[in-house]
This record gives structure tokens, C-alpha cells and sequence, in this order.
């Protein structure tokens, strides 16, 4: 209760010292979050390849149609242009979210310096890349073909999920443990940034069912659902945090009057009772 208490406080104290920091402006906040992270993503999956230009070949390569793959669901070629444009749009969104995503830890966490943001942001990106990209490859990805594929929907759930969630917990791991193993959540910035992430993990995961099926699809192609899973959930775990922080402002009002109250309560309640104890002591002593 203690800890709540002090975290309440010091959420108190920000949203007094920035406006920003008061449970309707997060909410806006997150609800604007909610809209930018899917639009940017389609606008670069309509016009990214054509934005790209020449570098789509030589970087993401281009369709072979001289043999057909569309019974293999993991592969190196692009056989149809849909793989080619989801390539394109994944890779550019995380580019494009990158100052998004750090531009709201900045706006969150709003008493750590610029230089200690930037370096958890980047040792953040990084590991969480690298982690993404090794449970793929442990939930069955493949490990050599298609490894730029799967490399972009780490760098995109990089970006997305770990890098702003990094930047607000530190590299404390016992923060990292209470929040993730124990859902503990106790600050604002936690609530922003974790609850998008875990959807944006689980439509991920929910994303590759479609992949073993047989109905011979170009969009059951590795990793096309799982992309699409990861933008979706990420878009609906700000909704939630919208509506959560919505909420907020009326219960969050009254416990604070209660603690209040019980804290005035306590105080006059004290003195008589020293008052009385004096007075027993003095007539003893008579």
C-alpha cells in the first residue's frame, strides 16, 4: 500500500508540474498512439515500394515467378507481390514508428535525461530484436531461409514493444521482473508501455495460426499474419490503456479524499488522547 501510495504521489506531482501527465490528456495520448501506429503501417505498405523505388530490388529483392512457392510457407524469394509489399512496409513502419515510439518514452518519462533515454532506447532496440528473432526461430522459424523476413517483424516488435517499454523500466532487473513476471504494475509509464507490448507479443502469436493451413493463400506466407497480428494487437492494447486511463481520474479523486480524510481523522483524534494521559498522570501524582 505504501509503494501505490508513493507511486500515486509521484504521478500527482507530474501531472502537476506537466499537464500532459493527467489521466485525460494520457488517454487522448494513447488514443492517438493507437491511430498513428496502423496508419503508418498501411501508408507504407500502399506506398512504401513505390517510395523505395530502386532499393526495393537490391534490398529486399524482388518476385520470382519462375517458380511457384505457393505451397512452401517459408522461403527466401517472393513469389507473389503482397509478400514484397508487407516486406517494404514492415521494415519502413519501424523505421518511421522508431521517433514515434521514442518521442512518447521522452513525453512518460519526463525526469530521466536525453542521454540515458537514448542509450536504453538503443541497448533496448537491439536486445529486443535479438530476443524476438530467437523465439521465432525456437517456435519454428527457420533459422537460414527467410531470415530477413523474420528479421523485420523483430526489428518492427523491437521498436514497437521492447524499446519504449526499456526506456521506462532502466536495466534494474528486478524492475524488469516486476513488472513482466508479476504484472506489478505502478506507474504510469508501465501501464502506457507494457500492456500494447504483451498485445502486440500475443497477436503476434495469434497471427501464425493461419500458417499451417491448407488453403494455399499468398497472405499465409511466413510472416505475413504474424505481422499483421503484431500491428493489430499493439493498436488494441492502446485502446485498452485509452479506456484505462479514462477511467482513472474519479477513482483515483476519491481514494485520495479518503486517504485524506483518514489522515485528518488520525490527526484529531490524537491529541485528546495525550491530553487525557496527562491529566490521569497528574491526578496519580497528587
Amino acid at each position: 500500500r505504501d509503494r501505490k501510495q508513493g507511486s500515486r504521489a509521484r504521478d500527482n506531482d507530474l501531472a502537476a508540474m506537466y499537464p500532459i501527465f493527467a489521466m485525460e490528456n494520457l488517454a487522448v495520448y494513447s488514443s492517438a498512439l493507437a491511430v498513428v501506429v496502423p496508419g503508418i503501417q498501411v501508408m507504407c505498405f500502399f506506398y512504401g515500394q513505390e517510395l523505395a523505388g530502386d532499393l526495393v530490388p537490391k534490398v529486399f529483392g524482388a518476385v520470382d515467378r519462375s517458380v511457384d512457392l505457393s505451397q512452401e510457407r517459408f522461403h527466401t524469394e517472393f513469389y507473389d507481390p503482397l509478400e514484397l509489399r508487407v516486406q517494404c512496409a514492415t521494415v519502413l513502419g519501424a523505421l518511421v514508428l522508431m521517433p514515434v515510439f521514442f518521442f512518447a518514452a521522452l513525453v512518460m518519462n519526463e525526469g530521466v535525461p536525453l542521454s540515458a533515454l537514448v542509450k536504453r532506447a538503443v541497448i533496448s532496440m537491439f536486445a529486443g530484436t535479438f530476443m524476438a528473432q530467437a523465439t521465432f526461430t525456437l517456435f519454428g522459424a527457420p533459422l537460414v531461409m527467410a531470415v530477413w523476413k523474420t528479421l523485420a517483424l523483430s526489428m518492427l516488435l523491437g521498436v514497437t514493444a521492447v524499446m519504449p517499454l526499456g526506456c521506462s523500466l532502466g536495466s534494474d532487473i528486478k524492475v524488469w521482473q516486476r513488472v513482466i513476471s508479476q504484472n506489478d504494475l505502478r506507474e504510469a509509464a508501465e501501464i502506457q508501455f507494457y500492456i500494447p507490448a504483451s498485445f502486440a507479443t500475443v497477436g503476434a502469436w495469434l497471427g501464425a495460426f493461419p500458417i499451417p493451413l491448407d488453403w494455399d493463400r499468398p497472405w499465409q506466407a511466413w510472416p505475413i499474419t504474424c505481422t499483421a497480428g503484431a500491428v493489430v494487437g499493439q493498436s488494441l492494447g492502446l485502446l485498452v490503456v485509452a479506456v484505462y486511463f479514462a477511467l482513472q481520474p474519479k477513482g483515483r479523486e476519491a481514494s485520495e479524499q479518503a486517504l485524506v480524510g483518514n489522515n485528518e481523522g488520525k490527526a484529531t483524534e490524537e491529541p485528546p488522547k495525550q491530553k487525557t494521559k496527562t491529566k490521569t498522570k497528574s491526578k496519580k501524582d497528587d
